[in-house]
């Protein structure tokens, strides 16, 4: 009888499995990074959103909302910029001078905003042109303030531009290949470049990767390509390619208004962020970065008790490496 209930349980332990690997095969091979598909997927929220009050907090938590203006000044107004905008002030020493380049701008509000609030050299690559989720509502008021935008990934590439800094806010986990792309980023930067990477997407398990996409608004509803990865990956991917980090704001820090617009106060956020303030003027936040790393990888930290290893910010500084040189027999003819 024990044997028979062990073989039912075995095969319905099976078939639980073949369902799963169906529904997440199915899952996985749909996501898409696509333009367009992100434009459809939000004038699909837009309209949800005039009968769903939870769409429309979500399109107002992004900016993402049917009144393009409206959205710009919200951002403008709200504490995300005004603690982005003091975060990019300091790591830049004031210098409103400095070349910067956001990479991913997606709609564009951040780098028109930097401008606004005094910054002089200021550009947008995005190869997103769309409306709604690209550069297309804000292309005109960016012109009117001196930004320039590159929607053509190729020219920018191509161009001999470089940058102090660059910068990205949500978006190196769109990126195929993070290290390639990281690389080529690199080539972009001066010689003592850095680059600020905002509020990435992260995943410290395989429970949490599934669970974040799962929760994400928009992958299994629409299929939008979205991959998080945890910070000890990002780092490491991005340090292969010649960077060193060289500083980490975590969670809690400043109410974590860096990563978003929060409304409440976060817990223990005072007591944190005076911490980190010691910790920045000792340069000793990688150092606690890699030591909560440790911890992590032989303890096990639940993300809730997380605070380094899951950062609102990393900067990663411009390392000085010699590249192998290449034969001219293979270059290309």
């Amino acid at each position: 009888m024990k044997s028979a209930e062990n073989q039912t349980l075995f095969e319905e332990m099976i078939m639980s499995e073949l369902s799963g690997n169906k529904l997440w095969k199915s899952i996985l091979r749909n996501m898409n990074e696509s333009a367009s598909l992100k434009e459809e997927t939000m004038r699909k929220e837009i309209k949800s959103a005039k009968i769903d009050a939870n769409t429309q907090n979500l399109l107002e938590a992004i900016y993402l909302e049917e009144d393009r203006e409206a959205s710009f000044k919200r951002f403008l107004e709200s504490q995300e910029y005004k603690a982005l905008f003091n975060e990019i002030l300091r790591q830049t020493g004031g210098n409103l001078d400095a070349k910067i380049c956001e990479v991913g701008a997606g709609p564009g509000f951040l780098g028109v905003a930097l401008t606004k609030s005094g910054f002089k050299n200021v550009c947008m690559l995005e190869p997103n042109g769309e409306w709604i989720t690209g550069t297309g509502f804000i292309s005109n008021i960016a012109k009117q303030h001196g930004v320039s935008i590159w929607n053509d990934l190729n020219k920018w590439y191509d161009s001999d531009e470089l940058y102090d800094f660059i910068i990205t806010k949500a978006c190196v986990h769109h990126f195929g290949n993070v290290s390639k792309v990281a690389a080529e980023i690199r080539c972009k930067l001066k010689h003592d470049g850095k680059w600020l990477m905002f509020d990435e997407y992260f995943a410290n398990t395989a429970e949490d990767l599934y669970l974040a996409l799962v929760e994400h608004s928009h992958v299994i509803k629409y299929g939008q390509y979205e991959w998080p990865y945890s910070a000890a990956l990002y780092v490491d991917m991005v340090q292969l390619v010649g960077y060193k980090l060289d500083e980490v704001l975590p969670t809690r820090y400043e109410n974590n208004y860096i990563a978003r617009n929060a409304s409440e106060k976060v817990r223990l956020s005072t007591l944190i962020t005076k911490l980190t303030k010691v910790l920045i003027r000792l340069r000793l936040t990688v150092l606690v970065f890699g030591l909560e790393r440790v911890m992590d990888k032989f303890f096990g930290i639940s993300r809730r008790f997380r605070l380094f290893t899951f950062p609102q910010l990393l900067v990663f500084k411009k390392s000085n490496i010699v590249f192998p040189s290449v034969p001219s027999n293979k270059l290309p003819s």
